[in-house]
């Protein structure tokens, strides 16, 4: 049975990207020589938006395996690993109780395309504020409609975020040309 907890959804706090960097600072000590790039990304890394007040992170590592062998250093800062949940080749951990998260760590191997979908739609986002606000409208509904029921908001928001990822891409793509 999945986990149900309430969607709380707060406006942009500007201490998040100082808790990221905190954070970001214990886990590159935590991982040492494991740990290629991190990034802040998630809704938390778009200034002025919305969110749900806990912090995404994403970790580049050398090999999962290498991640895998520091796992007792993350549990020593609080995360608990999920293994690779929905995304195959990498990994999830939280940390906090399930119904008080505050931070989530999304790892992958080097050249894993979910580092680019991430890095893309931040980026995207942080540049294009209407883009950015129509997102943030949708999951305001969402939250509200499945305020706990969080399988039903993630759903909700899979179309419009599928497009922006898509956007996204073309974005950075022709940013590069």
């Amino acid at each position: 049975m999945a986990y149900m907890r309430n969607i709380v959804l707060v406006p942009y706090d500007p201490g998040w990207p100082r808790r990221y960097e905190e954070e970001a600072e214990r886990l590159r000590r935590a991982l040492g020589g494991v740990l290629q790039d991190i990034a802040h990304v998630g809704s938390t890394a778009i200034p002025r938006m919305a969110a749900k007040p806990l912090i995404d992170i994403m970790l580049v590592v050398a090999t999962l395996d290498d991640l895998d062998r520091r796992t007792p250093a993350l549990e020593a800062l609080g995360y608990t690993s999920e293994g690779a949940l929905f995304v195959p080749r990498s990994r999830f951990l939280s940390k906090g109780a399930p119904e008080s998260r505050t931070h989530h760590l999304h790892a992958y191997p080097p050249g894993h395309p979910e580092i680019d979908r991430h890095l893309d739609l931040r980026d995207f986002l942080r540049c294009h504020s209407v883009e950015a606000r129509s997102y943030a409208a949708l999951k305001a509904r969402l939250a509200k409609k499945f305020r706990d029921d969080l399988p039903a908001y993630s759903e909700g928001k899979t179309p419009m975020l599928a497009a922006l990822i898509e956007q996204a891409g073309r974005w950075r793509a022709g940013r590069a040309g």
